[in-house]
């Protein structure tokens, strides 16, 4: 199952309105297993949604994440 980009990428906006993130590279260096429990976002999808903002705004793979 695909991630939804625009929904994660919301996700994310939010996190930085809020102050918990700075910017999206804050996401990096957060533990795998704790990803999900601090922020709310699951790995498989941060994965989905840095490889789709990186190859253009597509999906690598030849799929409509949105």
């Amino acid at each position: 199952m695909l991630a939804d980009c625009t929904k994660i990428e919301n996700k994310i906006k939010s996190l930085i309105y809020q102050g918990r993130i700075k910017n999206e590279e804050d996401l990096i260096n957060v533990p795998i297993n704790s990803l999900y429990k601090m922020y709310g976002i699951c790995v498989k999808d941060l994965i989905c949604y840095s490889c789709y903002k990186s190859n253009g705004v597509t999906c690598k793979y030849g799929c409509n994440p949105e």
